[in-house]
């Protein structure tokens, strides 16, 4: 796996779910963010949990599928992490292009950081509807999705999930789990400043670092 990451780095290639997921969870909050309390959720399982609102209420006079089973444990997971107040990163996959997807229990707030735009506001939406359906982060009242329209664009149509890897390389890179005394807001305005600022600069060199990372 982790030499289908590095050949997907070193090509001008499409990077799919699978490198992405290894690079966020293997990489960057494993090797690069150790001490950072984070959860890193499965495009593949908020998918289902969008398209698929049927499995969250299955049979339980039969043997539960695979598909449930993992569907059990992100719930586990996402509990886990909402009690401890961890830093959810959930990357959305939708119409053939990738977005990042943020939320931290004690900011009960969700920001969306997409190199086009709000291109995937609907699918935010949805994803945020499913969480609340299945009482897995419940919508309040207070509850706001902030979308930011000025976040680098991507030059090239293959190039969104290289934008994730990248938002998400520089949240974590200024956020100190256990340390932050920003709010929420303070925190998402230097990130505003902080992406831009260093996106066209720093990317290539980002990358290299993760090749370096893995050998």
């Amino acid at each position: 796996m982790q030499q289908r990451c590095v050949d997907a780095l070193r090509s001008e290639d499409w990077v799919d779910d699978e490198v992405l997921l290894y690079l966020l969870r293997n990489i960057l909050t494993q090797r690069l963010f150790p001490h950072a309390s984070v959860l890193i959720v499965d495009s593949i399982v908020l998918t289902l949990l969008i398209d698929s609102p049927d499995l969250a209420a299955r049979n339980k006079k039969r043997p539960a599928t695979s598909v449930e089973v993992t569907l059990r444990q992100c719930t586990a997971d996402f509990a886990a992490a909402l009690e401890g107040d961890s830093l959810l990163l959930l990357p959305l996959h939708c119409k053939g292009h990738w977005s990042l997807l943020v939320y931290r229990p004690s900011w009960s707030q969700w920001y969306c950081f997409d190199s086009m735009g709000t291109y995937h506001r609907a699918r935010v939406e949805a994803c945020l509807e499913a969480l609340d359906r299945l009482k897995l982060v419940p919508a309040t009242e207070e509850t706001r999705v902030y979308f930011y329209d000025d976040m680098p664009r991507q030059p090239q149509s293959f190039e969104c999930a290289r934008y994730v890897l990248f938002y998400a390389f520089v949240l974590l890179k200024n956020y100190t789990d256990g340390e932050m005394r920003e709010d929420a807001r303070g925190f998402v305005r230097r990130l505003e400043r902080e992406i831009p600022r260093v996106c066209e600069a720093n990317r290539p060199a980002f990358e290299q670092q993760l090749l370096n990372v893995m050998g």
